[in-house]
């Protein structure tokens, strides 16, 4: 199979395959064009972003302990990249590592200017509450994403999950109209969109 040589269509190619229910030819051709020897900086850390990203919005938990490395590696790049930090932060929460996940997350949320972005790494900080124990804060970090944006189809497939896990009742809050949009939502962040596919502004 040929698969697109540039790595931003790369990457929403990867997204599409999850969308159609095929997150392991995902995987499988991300890790391929992860081993190519010429890859820069940028590009490498966009490919392990949107690896790491698999299990937290795809059906694939079985990808979470690949996905700690992965978050690991591709932050180790990029320090500075907030999505990257989410993305960190969301694989440590659900990894059982709360406070270090809560921490990444927490100063993604503050610092980042993208609604899209604010509203799944307050998905992820509420599932990191009701971890703790603290459903009535999940409750509210629930409602706050979806204030930051309503439209986003990942954002409620998150709220509904985690929802589900912290105990709410079902439909007891306002549920977002859905769009069909490409890549999620299509949001960026510090160059990188942290529900998608990590696309890179310089494109």
């Amino acid at each position: 199979r040929r698969y697109p040589r540039s790595k931003v269509l790369l990457t929403v190619y990867a997204w599409f395959l999850c969308r159609s229910g095929r997150p392991a030819s995902a995987r499988r051709m991300l890790l391929k064009a992860l081993a190519e020897a010429t890859l820069s900086v940028e590009e490498r850390a966009t490919i392990l972003g949107s690896l790491a990203g698999l299990p937290l919005f795809w059906d694939c938990p079985e990808y979470l302990r690949e996905a700690d490395a992965w978050s690991r590696q591709a932050l180790d790049l990029q320090p500075d990249d907030l999505a990257l930090k989410g993305t960190r932060g969301a694989v440590l929460v659900k990894r059982g590592r709360v406070s270090e996940g809560r921490s990444l997350l927490k100063e993604a949320f503050e610092r980042s200017a993208q609604a899209h972005d604010r509203s799944i790494f307050a998905c992820y900080l509420a599932l990191a509450a009701s971890k703790r124990g603290n459903a009535r804060t999940a409750e509210g970090l629930l409602e706050s994403a979806e204030k930051e944006h309503p439209d986003c189809p990942v954002q409620k497939k998150l709220a509904d999950r985690i929802s589900f896990q912290i105990g709410r009742r079902a439909g007891s809050r306002r549920r977002p109209r859905l769009h069909g949009t490409t890549r999620g939502g299509a949001a960026r962040s510090q160059g990188r969109n942290f529900s998608g596919p990590g696309v890179s502004k310089k494109a």
